[in-house]
């Protein structure tokens, strides 16, 4: 196993940053957790019936910074070589008012101090339903 610290800079996109990181450092598998400030994020929540996302999406007020309590995730290489990144996300955008679901894309602002925990290949053995999607 091992810990891969990550500091996400201002104006990133999410998840797009975090998959670019995992190709190019030939990462395998295995699961994150994270904090930091967002300028805009877009979750979804699963329709069950429709098997689509219902998407909502939030954008900071002023100079207020969206405080993303907790991302956590897991990540593996797919058949095709292809990520499967797959995170659910928390944040505040103001005092008492919390939100959270299935993270569809962010823009980072300032930052996002992220530990990708590497576990290798058989994260695509457990979740193998993503495999194909």
């Amino acid at each position: 196993m091992q810990v891969i610290p990550l500091k996400i800079p201002e104006g990133s996109k999410l998840p797009d940053f975090v998959i670019s990181f995992i190709q190019v450092n030939g990462l395998k598998g295995g699961y994150l957790v994270g904090i930091g400030g967002l300028e805009e994020v877009e979750i979804g929540v699963l329709n069950r019936k429709t098997n689509q996302y219902e998407v909502s999406k939030f954008t900071r007020n002023g100079d207020s910074t969206i405080e993303l309590l907790s991302i956590t995730g897991n990540y593996f290489v797919k058949s095709d070589g292809n990520i499967a990144f797959h995170a659910h996300a928390t944040f505040a955008t103001g005092h008492e008012k919390v939100a959270g679901g299935h993270l569809i894309s962010a823009k980072v602002s300032p930052y996002v101090e992220l530990f990708l925990v590497e576990t290798g290949i058989q994260v695509k053995t457990a979740f193998k339903h993503r495999d194909s999607q």
